[in-house]
């Protein structure tokens, strides 16, 4: 079956001076960037009442070098600020939500079912997420949570929050961190704090994308 596609805007009415982000960083960050495009192999449901749309069956929504896949996508929305109320009420055409001239944004997301979410250099995965984008933090639960980046893997058994601004990563419950060096911290509790990328290190080649950046600090709370 055909993949069906809904183009969702996601812009939050930042600056337009603001430059953009460098092409080699992988964070998993959905807080910037272009229109979140939303695929889907079973359709949508579009909820006007509640402002949000529904994905459903293998469901994907990718904005810049982020991807969000799960068996289904809550795509929350409100009117831009600026906009017209008649711009925010019309309906999509085209499959655009928003677009040039809409009068609507998109400011949170949950996954529902086998949710993954990564880059080429970094991968969450769990049962579920909430993601909120105005905040960057991304919240996963469920069986299995994992953080992975080249630098590190954190685990955890009751929740994985993602700070992507902050750049930090808190793991509840029988929390785990193990390092590419093989060095491993287990708490409740953890607290990771990764380095920005190294301005002054050697670049890598060409396609091959720098990551989150170095653990650096990690605080640890209980057993």
């Amino acid at each position: 079956m055909n993949r069906r596609s809904l183009l969702l805007l996601a812009t939050l009415g930042l600056p337009a001076c603001l430059p953009p982000r460098p092409a080699a960083a992988q964070a998993l960050d959905l807080s910037s960037g272009g229109p979140v495009e939303v695929t889907a192999r079973g359709g949508f449901e579009w909820r006007d009442a509640e402002h949000v749309v529904i994905a459903e069956g293998d469901a994907r929504a990718v904005r810049g070098e982020v991807t969000i896949t799960a068996d289904r996508l809550l795509a929350y929305y409100r009117q831009k600020p600026d906009a017209t109320p008649a711009a925010a009420r019309s309906a999509p055409a085209g499959g655009v939500l928003g677009g040039s001239t809409g009068g609507n944004e998109i400011f949170r997301l949950e996954a529902q079912g086998h949710v993954r979410i990564y880059t080429k250099t970094d991968e969450a995965v769990g049962d579920n997420a909430v993601y909120d984008i105005d905040q960057a933090v991304m919240v996963m639960t469920g069986k299995a949570l994992k953080l992975t980046t080249p630098q590190q893997v954190m685990t955890a058994r009751d929740s994985l929050e993602y700070w992507a601004q902050k750049r930090m990563a808190v793991g509840r419950g029988n929390a785990v961190v193990v390092t590419a060096d093989g060095r491993r911290l287990a708490a409740d509790v953890l607290v990771a704090y990764l380095a920005a990328p190294d301005a002054s290190a050697p670049k890598p080649p060409p396609g091959q994308p720098e990551g989150t950046g170095k653990l650096y600090r990690i605080e640890a709370f209980g057993n």
